[in-house]
């Protein structure tokens, strides 16, 4: 499994107005709390973004992203899949802040040689918090380990899908 995500482009017969009708009758909105349908998302002639429904929260969950590139008489789907953004980048920024945090304490440990110095607890903190995250990011993933080929599977049928393109992992 890729976590960072997948890349693959394929292409359908259908306009990209087909596509983007044809996608939104089989998904419910971002905001429609009880609906029925297994994908929930958007959809538009320049593309959509696509998320399994899945009945607890998980913020590492698959995104599928999109886009709807017109052809003469078909369109180029080019499909992005795996963690979204929003959570690579907050793990990004949280893994920074705790790394310079725990760098620092260190350092004031190294240069603070007295009894009276922070404690191997509170220098060892920022680690295990990032060791924590790491934990916690692999069991989101593992959560949502199927949920990429169910996403394909899903946008592939519902558009027709003729061939398979490039994949650029």
């Amino acid at each position: 499994m890729n976590w960072l995500g997948r890349r693959w482009r394929f292409e359908t017969r259908l306009t990209p107005e087909q596509c983007a009708e044809r996608l939104r009758g089989g998904i419910d909105g971002y905001f429609g709390l009880f609906g029925t349908k297994p994908v929930i998302g958007h959809a538009s002639t320049r593309g959509a973004s696509l998320r399994k429904r899945i009945w607890y929260r998980n913020s590492f969950q698959s995104v599928l992203s999109a886009r709807f590139l017109g052809e003469l008489g078909s369109t180029a789907v080019e499909c992005r899949s795996g963690m979204g953004y929003f959570a690579l980048v907050f793990l990004v920024v949280w893994s920074g802040i705790m790394l310079s945090f725990g760098g620092s304490i260190l350092l004031s440990a190294l240069n603070d040689p007295s009894p009276n110095g922070p404690g191997a607890g509170v220098v060892f903190f920022p680690l295990t918090m990032i060791v924590f995250a790491a934990i916690f990011v692999a069991f989101g993933r593992w959560l949502a380990r199927e949920e990429d080929a169910f996403l394909e599977q899903f946008l592939r049928q519902r558009l027709d899908a003729s061939s398979i393109g490039a994949v650029f992992d």
